[in-house]
């Protein structure tokens, strides 16, 4: 099977999913023609936002996300594709599914940021497409009214990036990598850190005055073989899933509307290390009591602190973490994909 991947228009998270998903189906024999968005989608944006400055006459319904995405047709068709896989595809043009479709290839979904984009056009958007899948199981019964070859799949690691160290060598840090979305902030903000060696990573910015994450905070946007290198190297590694439906803090989903876990999940455990968590249900599932779980910031503070005194307990642990996510890998997770599309 010949399949060209479209990556998002992200140069974050999701593109480290459409680099798995990449990896996944190269490892079970799928001939993989990569098309990378970011740089075409960055071009036109860029050359869009001049051309408005300039005064140009801009046709309407032109954007940057047409203007790449457009290319995908003829690309398909030059290299014989079967398919077209689209990871994370929110800012798809419909048109261009049903061009694809007719041309003779099949069209094929994958939506990374359930449940957060539920309430936008991304489950009517899934009609325009031969297959979707979604990320949360939650999320599947929704998209299914609107394409009914829809299904569930998870998350996963790459065994290439996400590895334990031989030798178990690790200093005592704790860390957080992932968007300071304000729901994280004000969470972190309340957990007593004193004495705790925490390092907060990503798109994090300090607030003015006296807030005690500040210090905290080591920002920048960082490649996930560098996130997978810390993993291997520091004691302790959090999770703590995102609620916000989009940047800012009025829009979150409701309790109860997410069952499953993010990528960072997966990848902390298969990387050896120690982690503590919010609740998923999927959590439970994975994991079963070996996850330590908090609901408030001195649960986290408690829980942190037992991991950092106790590193025999912590080790068990996260020995028990990482044998309960072997099986969930990308390979096993896109050959469920192919077996669903075939």
């Amino acid at each position: 099977m010949k399949l060209m991947v479209v990556s998002p228009p992200h140069g974050y998270t999701t593109r480290d999913v459409w680099k798995r998903v990449l990896s996944g189906l190269a490892a079970n024999g799928v001939e993989v023609l990569p098309y990378d968005l970011l740089p075409r989608w960055r071009m036109w944006d860029e050359l869009l936002a001049l051309g408005e400055k300039k005064g140009m006459n801009i046709p309407s319904g032109i954007g940057a996300n047409v203007l790449a995405y457009e290319p995908i047709v003829g690309a398909a068709i030059k290299h014989d594709a079967d398919a077209v896989l689209l990871v994370c595809p929110q800012y798809f043009p419909g048109p261009i599914a049903h061009v694809l479709r007719k041309a003779g290839k099949k069209t094929i979904g994958y939506w990374t940021e359930a449940p957060y984009e539920d309430t936008t056009q991304a489950p009517l958007q899934s009609s325009d497409f031969d297959f979707a899948f979604v990320n949360d199981r939650y999320s599947v019964d929704l998209f299914r009214a609107f394409n009914p070859a829809t299904f569930y799949l998870p998350h996963s690691f790459d065994p290439a990036i996400h590895y334990a160290p031989e030798e178990e060598a690790r200093d005592d840090k704790v860390v957080f990598i992932g968007t300071g979305y304000s729901g994280r902030w004000d969470f972190f903000n309340r957990v007593d850190w004193s004495g705790i060696d925490f390092e907060l990573r990503g798109i994090w910015r300090r607030r003015p005055g006296r807030q005690r994450l500040n210090k905290y905070i080591q920002a920048g946007v960082m490649e996930n073989d560098e996130t997978a290198t810390m993993y291997r190297q520091n004691a302790v590694g959090l999770s703590l899933h995102r609620t916000q439906r989009y940047s800012m803090a009025e829009f979150e989903i409701d309790e109860g509307d997410a069952y499953s876990v993010g990528p960072r999940t997966y990848e902390l455990a298969a990387c050896g290390c120690f982690q503590i968590s919010d609740y998923r249900r999927e959590l439970i599932d994975i994991f079963g009591d070996t996850v330590p779980v908090y609901e408030t910031p001195e649960e986290l503070g408690a829980i942190v602190r037992q991991a950092i005194s106790d590193p025999v307990w912590r080790q068990e642990k996260a020995a028990q973490q990482r044998l309960a996510v072997q099986g969930r890998d990308c390979a096993t997770t896109m050959r469920y994909m192919l077996e669903q599309v075939a």
